[in-house]
């Protein structure tokens, strides 16, 4: 193992981002955009270069108020320098997810040591869900590095300085123009929970604590109030009222779950570390004196997040990723643990058969469904065959890490084993497994059939179930959704110039009623036709 002793922290910090950046950087514009939220994020981004506007957000060229635009810059920035396009939609997830990463090595320093610090830095690094959405314009990643950052600051805040309240106020304020107010609410709430209400009210009588309060303001409030002003009562309905308040009341777009639905996504996303979560509770049992106040902090931090998204009824996974930091901690303290004693290694093969019991599990769950997928669905029978991958490489993965018993006289090769395991597992998934998924992204391919100098006059429709947003992207033009099929009748009645994307059934449904369609694209069940000369 390299020796760092005397290495300075950025150098180490360096290391660290210098060892996982093949992993953020492969495939990274190969891969077309995903529906529903990368297209729309990457489209407001667009308009704001081609409208000149960073303030107004528009999709489909209509005023649009799902997210605050902190990304939407950021990812702006990106396309007014290099251009549009995948790879430059993605470069701020990367760089956010990279800035975690760095923020994240130095609260670990701060609150164990410096070799814990370099275990969490890539434990998180290779845990498969924060890797993949660091990998796409999601807003999750983002916040997560704001909310770390911000438990950070107060952290240094209460136990050293309080001047970093004052970084504390920009960080989530930055935070809450990425996705609103939920940067300041999960780490008041988990600040709250660590010093209790009555020493939180008495941190109010330092002065730096409303200097924070006042940069926070004076950071979130311009924005929002030129919103109002430019669009009134229908920014305060969709932002607040639905993107926010609807989303925690009730399931929309059919993103609902059981209370429990976060246990199964936790255990995927931070694989394969997630083997090792079992050991948390009583690692932190025996250790607890000493690292009362670290512990409680981590834990709270863990709380507030899984038990917040649990009650709301909109869930989706992306939503805890910002716990993923604290479990990152608490498993990289159990691993120094083990490097420091010893004690742990038959934990360490107990963990390993976790990971391939989850995989037979998984190939005996796939197995089982799969005749109702082919009596039912054989349209994602390929889908199903992309989803084997998954437990051969849990199961693979497994095997693989047994050799870490090889290593029980020197624990810190059993840690260079585990993490190379999961470098390979996740390259194999970024290179190979997630090319598969493209066959199931029609809407690049169909939008290459459209011609390039579209105009005004030439309607684009779609009626397509899912209203790919990224036709709009790709299309660079104004797609007009309709659902209902005479109401798509009567639109290519009235528009003499019309492209529409559909599915074969909905063809069917129509193409008696006009004289003159034609399919110009075709990929899988969907469909591209134009349509210049009328009914019949």
């Amino acid at each position: 193992m390299l020796n760092i002793e005397y290495w300075k922290d950025w150098q180490v910090v360096l290391l660290i981002l210098i060892i996982l950046l093949p992993l953020y950087t492969i495939n990274l514009g190969t891969n077309s955009l995903w529906d529903l939220d990368e297209g729309v994020y990457s489209e407001i981004s667009r308009e704001m270069v081609l409208r000149d506007d960073y303030i107004n957000t528009y999709f489909n060229f209509e005023p649009r108020f799902d997210k605050p635009p902190l990304i939407l810059w950021v990812t702006a920035f990106f396309y007014s320098i290099f251009g549009v396009s995948e790879l430059t939609t993605r470069i701020g997830p990367v760089i956010f997810g990279f800035l975690n990463i760095v923020i994240l090595y130095y609260f670990a320093k701060l609150l164990f040591n410096r070799r814990t610090a370099i275990i969490t830095g890539l434990i998180l690094g290779t845990s498969f869900q924060y890797l993949i959405q660091s990998r796409i314009l999601y807003m999750d990643v983002p916040l997560t590095f704001f909310i770390t950052t911000s438990l950070f600051l107060f952290y240094l805040g209460i136990s050293k300085d309080r001047k970093y309240y004052i970084l504390m106020g920009l960080t989530m304020a930055l935070g809450t123009l990425t996705k609103g107010p939920i940067a300041i609410g999960l780490p008041g709430l988990i600040v709250l929970f660590y010093i209790g209400p009555i020493s939180l009210i008495k941190e109010f009588k330092y002065l730096k604590t409303w200097l924070s309060v006042l940069l926070y303001f004076l950071i979130v409030l311009p924005w929002h109030v030129i919103i109002y002003i430019n669009h009134g009562n229908n920014f305060l309905t969709e932002y607040f009222g639905y993107h926010m308040l609807t989303r925690f009341s009730t399931a929309i777009e059919t993103h609902g779950g059981p209370w429990y639905y976060y246990i199964f996504v936790l255990f995927l996303g931070l694989f394969p570390w997630s083997a090792f979560i079992p050991w948390i509770i009583p690692m932190i049992k025996n250790n607890w004196k000493g690292n009362r106040d670290k512990y409680r902090l981590l834990i709270i931090w863990i709380f507030v997040i899984l038990v917040f998204f649990s009650i709301a009824s909109t869930k989706l996974p992306g939503y805890i990723l910002s716990a993923y930091p604290a479990f990152a901690l608490l498993i990289a303290a159990w691993w120094d643990r083990l490097i420091k004693t010893g004690k742990g290694i038959r934990k360490l093969l107990v963990s390993n058969t976790i990971l391939i019991l989850i995989g037979v599990i998984m190939i005996f769950g796939l197995n089982y469904i799969r005749p109702m997928v082919e009596r039912d669905l054989r349209e994602y029978l390929k889908v199903l065959d992309i989803l084997f991958y998954f437990p051969n490489i849990f199961i693979a993965g497994g095997i693989i890490s047994y050799s870490v018993y090889f290593w029980k006289e020197k624990k810190y090769r059993s840690l260079v084993t585990y993490i190379t395991v999961a470098y390979i597992i996740l390259v194999l998934i970024i290179a190979l497994v997630m090319p598969l998924a493209e066959e199931f992204k029609p809407v690049k391919t169909l939008a290459g059939a459209l011609p390039t100098n579209i105009t005004n006059e030439v309607k684009v429709l779609s009626s397509l179930e899912m209203e790919p947003a990224s036709l709009v992207f790709y299309s660079k033009t104004k797609i007009y959704y309709i659902k209902d099929i005479d109401k798509l009748k009567d639109y290519l009645r009235a528009n003499e110039f019309v492209y529409a994307f559909l599915d074969d059934e909905d063809y069917n449904k129509i193409k008696d009623d006009f004289k003159n369609l034609e399919i110009i694209k075709t990929y899988r069940d969907i469909l591209v036709i134009k349509n210049f000369k009328g009914v019949k």
